[in-house]
């Protein structure tokens, strides 16, 4: 079953793979709306060895309108992922946990797509085009990012937040500021851009970290005993 869903771009904020794509992620976070803005700053990562990376189909994270999109994440150490779409009009769904991914701990180093391969569903790129935001919050120990009351209600494979934007600056707010201090926290972001069509594209056959779309977040500085490991 394939699920029309929404255009996607975000911003990828990581420990060690930004070089290669700042340069031109800079210019779309320019594009992003007031609300997919507000997004891409809420939240504060922790200096620290935990890092994650998205991984997609496509090395310049560029899309058709119609065209499937698969997208997966992947941590160096064991830990508990969130990720969210926002989209210009500020409306945020959660993509992961799921309806069908509901256990959101991966191990170190395994790669895990959103949604699951075996899930049969899809992301389909529907209009209009533009940038939207991809947020993927992980952290080193269970969090619960998001309030239950505060989804929407109704059934479906993502869960759409009742306050959109705002409410997930909000929570974001409240959990930075109720969590130990030993608790590991990475967030990146990896814009994703639609355009009307593309004739030739081919899909890719494997999932591969983004040349396009890289953006990044600086965590507060670091103590300096604090070590920073390659994830790939």
């Amino acid at each position: 079953m394939v699920r029309n869903f929404f255009k996607i771009a975000a911003a990828l904020s990581i420990y060690a793979l930004c070089a290669a794509s700042s340069a031109y992620a800079q210019d779309e976070e320019r594009n992003l709306s007031l609300d997919q803005d507000r997004a891409y700053h809420s939240g504060q990562a922790r200096p620290g060895s935990l890092a994650i990376a998205a991984l997609l189909d496509r090395a310049d994270a560029t899309y058709g309108v119609g065209e499937t999109l698969r997208m997966a994440v992947k941590s160096n150490e064991d830990a508990y992922i969130t990720v969210f779409n926002v989209g210009a009009s500020g409306k945020v769904t959660q993509l992961f946990p799921n309806g069908y991914q509901s256990d959101n701990h991966i191990r170190a180093g395994h790669v895990v797509e959103i949604p699951s391969a075996s899930s049969d569903s899809r992301i389909k790129v529907t209009g209009p085009v533009g940038v939207e935001l991809i947020k993927i919050i992980a952290t080193s120990r269970p969090v619960n990012v998001v309030p239950e009351s505060h989804f929407q209600s109704g059934g479906g494979l993502f869960r759409t937040l009742t306050d959109g934007a705002e409410g997930l600056d909000k929570d974001l707010e409240v959990v930075s500021a109720n969590q130990p201090d030993d608790l590991k926290v990475a967030i990146i972001h990896q814009l994703i851009k639609t355009v009307p069509a593309r004739p030739n594209a081919v899909a890719g056959a494997t999932l591969v970290v983004p040349t396009y779309g890289v953006l990044t977040t600086t965590a507060p500085a670091a103590s300096a005993n604090s070590q920073r490991f390659p994830l790939l």
